[in-house]
């Protein structure tokens, strides 16, 4: 790769994010290979990325962790165009927009790569005001990124002559919208989009139509947030959502040869007990990667566009019952230990 086009050649006067400063220490040197060939052949439209990725990160990293994956699914992009992030050319015609849902205020999280991590994902869903906690936060975060996402589309992408608003639209939304982003995995989508809210003490989903905005103080805000959105007739404009809470520094951490300890919990489907831990169990690039598709979408998109990589997708079926399709377990979170912390 190019000197001038390295992530980790930091400029002078740049203010560098904590994450990029783990990153440039010499502990991760391995970790920066693998996002510099995830980044390899990304096309930087508007000479902004690098410092974007340096300054503020997330929202640069998600759009490089999506680019590896559309190259992996060998997908063609249409680079002509600033807007929607990705045009994809074949082997499906589609527009892909990227966005990230962040904490209140775009704060810096309070990242310490420690034991912290891992014990926050080993912890479960026990605690019903934590999970609840969670869960209000995710979704109604993640609520306003995809209604922008359906406006920029709508105001401002169709109006362009070169868009073709026959083609599916779809929103790829990385969540990183609270300090335990890590533990959203797919139930706030599940009842956003569906209106299906996961009740671990019952180990089942149940309907719901509405949360209450959480406000800083926990108590929560007036304001309702629906749930079931899927089913609205105004978002029959979004063909499907992508959606990850796992792409961190810990996905790099995990698909680099390290001597890195990496704890997984998994979910499975079984009913007595749907989480599974693992240490150092092989973690693909999509692990953690969903696609919920809208039953009511006005452009489809077929599920056959996303099943390179075994990648977890939702659906309605014939009798209009939301489903899944994978062929193995769905990665719920990890948490990763550097050596030199444990020794």
């Amino acid at each position: 790769m190019k000197k001038d086009s390295d992530l980790f050649l930091v400029r002078k006067g740049t203010k560098v994010h904590s994450k990029v400063k783990f990153l440039l220490e010499k502990y991760y040197e391995k970790e920066r290979e693998v996002l510099n060939e995830m980044f390899e052949g990304f096309v930087d439209r508007d000479h902004k990325v690098i410092n974007q990725f340096q300054e503020t990160f997330h929202s640069t990293f998600w759009e490089i962790y999506l680019y590896s994956v559309l190259k992996k699914c060998n997908f063609d992009i249409d680079w002509s165009h600033e807007h929607p992030d990705f045009v994809i050319s074949a082997p499906k015609k589609f527009y892909m927009e990227a966005v990230t849902s962040n904490k209140r205020f775009n704060k810096e999280h309070n990242y310490q790569h420690n034991r912290g991590g891992v014990f926050e994902i080993l912890k479960g869903y026990r605690d019903p005001r934590e999970y609840n906690a969670l869960m209000r936060e995710s979704i109604s975060r993640n609520y306003y990124k995809i209604r922008d996402k359906l406006n920029c589309y709508n105001d401002k992408y169709k109006r362009n002559d070169w868009f073709d608003d026959t083609l599916p639209y779809v929103i790829a939304l990385g969540s990183y919208c609270q300090e335990s982003y890590g533990r959203e995995y797919i139930f706030p989508l599940l009842a956003l989009l569906y209106g299906q809210y996961y009740r671990p003490s019952e180990k089942k989903f149940s309907e719901a139509i509405f949360i209450y905005r959480p406000e800083d103080n926990d108590i929560d805000e007036k304001e309702k947030i629906p749930l079931g959105i899927f089913y609205l007739k105004e978002y029959a404009d979004v063909s499907a959502i992508v959606f990850s809470s796992t792409v961190s520094l810990g996905k790099l951490s995990a698909l680099c040869s390290s001597n890195n300890k990496i704890i997984h919990v998994w979910y499975d489907g079984d009913l007595r007990e749907p989480f599974k831990i693992t240490i150092d169990k092989k973690e693909k690039l999509t692990d953690g990667l969903f696609v919920f598709h809208n039953p009511l979408a006005k452009k489809p998109l077929p599920i056959s566009v996303f099943e390179c990589e075994h990648i977890c997708q939702f659906y309605s079926d014939k009798n209009g019952i939301i489903t899944s399709k994978s062929p193995h377990a769905h990665l719920v979170g990890r948490g990763v230990l550097k050596i030199k912390e444990i020794t």
